[in-house]
């Protein structure tokens, strides 16, 4: 079902064999994606909203150094709280229709994403340290690792490799997909749903 710039898809339903990327209609295969069910990915994201700042009221005034490592100690403590969260959120599945292109373009974008998470964790510890130990040279590394990692995950147009949820229920999940494809989408099922129950209509001659 087609709800603005949005395709609301039921789950457990079986997609037409049309690309949600590009397009395409042939040389699908179907991956396996999760999406979080939105008030729970809304809670744990409000949870960590409120930590960081309670945390940031709690540093203030201390000594420099001191509140750096306690800061970094405490952010890392909030950040495992987040991924247990939304590790632990309740979830819903659904088989994307994606072709071979663009569903290895999604398998590359993921270990992408892993690699910039390093990195911009390494920069995150590094930017912490110089500024704790005052060292001009650790911050300048760190900085330059932020800023690298930055510029190739914007290279890398991470976004463009995924189909993303803007709503996800117990239901039903609205995924962002271009207008054309998301009508396609919805014609082809329209149509497979016509032909099902024009067979069901026409079912066999009860035997007299």
């Amino acid at each position: 079902m087609r709800e603005g710039d949005l395709l609301v898809v039921p789950v457990g339903a079986r997609l037409p064999k049309v690309c949600l990327k590009c397009g395409a209609r042939h040389d699908i295969t179907r991956r396996k994606a999760s999406f979080t069910i939105g008030t729970a990915a809304k809670a744990a994201g409000t949870a960590s909203g409120v930590g960081g700042a309670v945390l940031a009221q709690a540093l203030r005034g201390l000594d420099r150094t001191f509140a750096v490592l306690a800061f970094t100690g405490v952010a890392g403590m909030l950040g495992v709280i987040a991924w247990l969260a939304q590790r632990g959120a309740a979830k819903v599945e659904l088989a994307l229709p994606l072709c071979a292109s663009c569903d290895a373009a999604w398998t590359e974008g993921e270990m992408l994403r892993t690699r910039f998470a390093w990195a911009l964790g390494v920069s995150f510890a590094l930017l912490a340290a110089g500024y704790a130990l005052y060292s001009t040279p650790t911050l300048g590394v760190g900085g330059a690792l932020f800023v690298l990692a930055l510029v190739m995950a914007i290279g890398a147009r991470l976004p463009k490799r995924f189909v993303s949820a803007t709503v996800a229920k117990a239901e039903a999940v609205s995924l962002k997909v271009e207008g054309a494809i998301a009508d396609d989408v919805v014609a082809r099922a329209r149509r497979r749903a016509e032909r099902r129950d024009a067979q069901r209509d026409e079912g066999p001659d009860e035997e007299t």
